[in-house]
């Protein structure tokens, strides 16, 4: 794993990386096992500085600004006015209109009626 403690300047349009590190035939190699499976994970960890940070003698400041997440008022909003539904569900005889793919992410239940074409699905 690397790990760097300095800082980069990202800009649109320009490539940047490590062009030296790690050889092509230490990664193909089987004996290192870094390919399991011929596939390659890879692990990235950033985190975002909101503070001061100089680069090559310059002074900047990184304004970051992170919006408010409205992911549950969205989803909300589609169960509540049924737009895009794609199933039915019928308890205690009544129907209420959902979506299959939120139903599945958020249960296994429903995942293996999905998968398997089951009378319920």
């Amino acid at each position: 794993m690397y790990e760097s403690q300095r800082a980069y300047r990202f800009v649109q349009g320009k490539d940047w990386g490590f062009k030296k590190f790690i050889r092509r035939d230490f990664l193909l190699d089987e004996a290192n096992g870094l390919l399991p499976d011929d596939k390659l994970t890879l692990f990235c960890e950033v985190s975002v500085v909101q503070d001061s940070v100089n680069i090559s003698g310059q002074n900047t400041m990184n304004m970051v600004k992170v919006p408010d997440c409205r992911l549950a008022d969205e989803l909300g909003g589609l169960w509540e006015h049924s737009r895009f539904t794609d199933c039915s569900l019928c308890v205690a005889g009544q129907e209420f209109q959902a979506h299959k793919a939120i139903l599945a992410v958020r249960s296994p239940v429903f995942i293996a009626m999905f998968e398997h074409e089951m009378e319920e699905s």
